[in-house]
C-alpha cells in the first residue's frame, strides 16, 4: 500500500472486470434479488465483490455501466447488515506508472 501501480495490470484487471460485471448484470435484478423476489444468501457473495469494487470512482463508472447491477447495489448496499460490515478501509487512489 502506498506504492505506485503498474498501469498495464491495472487495465488489464478492468478489463476482466468489466466481463464479471456483465456476467452479474444478467442474474441482477432491479426490484428483486439474485435468487428471486427478496434478498437471500445467493446475494452476499455478488455484494461483497461489489461493495469493495464501488469504492474506486474509476471501478464505480464501470458499475454504472450495469443498469440492473447498479440498481441491485444502490438498494443491496444501504442493507444495515451490510452497512454494518463495511470495514471502514480507505478508499485508495495509489499513483500509477507507465509501463
Amino acid at each position: 500500500m502506498g506504492t505506485a501501480g503498474d498501469v498495464a495490470e491495472l487495465d488489464t484487471g478492468l478489463e476482466v472486470a468489466a466481463g464479471v460485471l456483465g456476467a452479474l448484470e444478467t442474474p441482477a435484478a432491479a426490484d428483486t434479488g439474485f435468487a428471486g423476489p427478496a434478498i437471500s444468501l445467493a446475494d452476499f457473495p455478488p455484494g461483497t465483490m461489489v461493495a469493495y469494487f464501488a469504492r474506486s470512482a474509476r471501478r464505480a463508472d464501470l458499475l454504472a455501466r450495469r443498469p440492473r447491477l447498479s440498481t441491485w447495489w444502490q438498494r443491496f448496499g444501504t442493507r444495515p447488515s451490510v452497512m454494518a460490515t463495511d470495514p471502514g478501509l480507505p478508499v485508495p487512489n495509489p499513483p500509477v506508472t507507465q509501463a
